[in-house]
């Protein structure tokens, strides 16, 4: 099958799995980002296999990855199943499941390390917490989005801002980049390219907002906070793959690699727009 039919049939295969996620719910899109959390860090895991330098353990960065992200979103997975009122529940339960349990978890990491007698003790735990800030946290910020009544559509928003971001940035490069933007890393982003990308984002939320009767002026802002938030999501993954002579996370999507290759610029865009999310709402109460 052709490369660029192959990548498309896949794209959009992953697009609508994600889209009916958000459009099911709460529920639906938890387990479906608890999967997806759980893959992710199983090929984070896997990039430093045959790295010298560190030794990770992959039970543990998969397990306690996804413990992070369980303990994070629980209450609002409780809520939806109708199993809690959220408004009632006890701001000490909250605590333990956002604070305690996180720190709990990084608490074990020092002691594991003792029994497992590797020489780089430090670049363990470091690259291990990494690994969960890097995918746990982004991804239950997810959930707590989905929960909102309006939820849908700023995800929606969200994801579609970050394709459009992708794919025209992509597709200005080619047709016009000339000027390196972080040869280092990535030898072929431009900048030509990246204003090609944050400028159709940014078109794509005042089209978004138009049809979805959204705030134009929430979205507006968002795009370029998005978009420049993708591009630092793409170049961080590509630092990691370079470091550890990997050209692609995994094999799980063809045409597009593994989890962290398709969701590289989202997990970086999570937490700026939910940080801007919440900002715009005590602006506006």
């Amino acid at each position: 099958m052709n490369e660029l039919v192959k990548r498309a049939l896949t794209g959009g295969l992953f697009v609508a799995v994600i889209l009916s996620a958000f459009w099911l719910g709460t529920v639906a899109t938890f387990f479906l980002f608890l999967m997806i959390t759980w893959i992710g860090l199983d090929e984070y895991a896997k990039l430093f296999s045959d790295n010298q330098q560190v030794f990770l353990s992959p039970t543990l960065v998969k397990w306690g990855g996804v413990c992070l992200f369980v303990s994070l979103t629980l209450p609002y997975f409780l809520y939806a199943q109708h199993w809690i009122d959220i408004k009632n529940f006890k701001p000490g339960a909250i605590l333990f499941t956002n604070t305690l349990i996180p720190y709990i978890l990084v608490s074990i990491l020092l002691p594991i390390e003792l029994y497992r007698k590797k020489n780089t003790p430090i670049p363990n735990i470091g690259t291990t917490i990494l690994g969960w800030l890097y995918l746990a946290v982004p991804f239950s910020l997810v959930i707590q989005i989905s929960f909102h009544e309006e939820g849908f559509f700023l995800l929606t928003g969200l994801f579609l801002i970050v394709w459009m971001n992708d794919t025209f940035a992509y597709l200005t490069g080619r047709v016009i980049g000339k000027t390196k933007l972080f040869e280092r890393i990535s030898p072929k982003k431009t900048w030509e390219g990246t204003i090609g990308g944050i400028f159709f984002s940014i078109l794509t939320a005042l089209i978004y907002a138009y049809f979805t009767e959204m705030s134009y002026l929430f979205f507006i802002l968002a795009a370029p906070i998005i978009a420049t938030a993708s591009i630092f999501g793409d170049l961080f993954e590509s630092l990691l793959k370079r470091s550890v002579g990997i050209k692609d996370s995994g094999t799980l999507l063809p045409g597009h690699g593994g989890i962290l290759d398709r969701f590289d610029a989202v997990i970086f865009a999570i937490p700026f727009f939910y940080v801007w999310w919440k900002i715009f709402t005590l602006i506006l109460n």
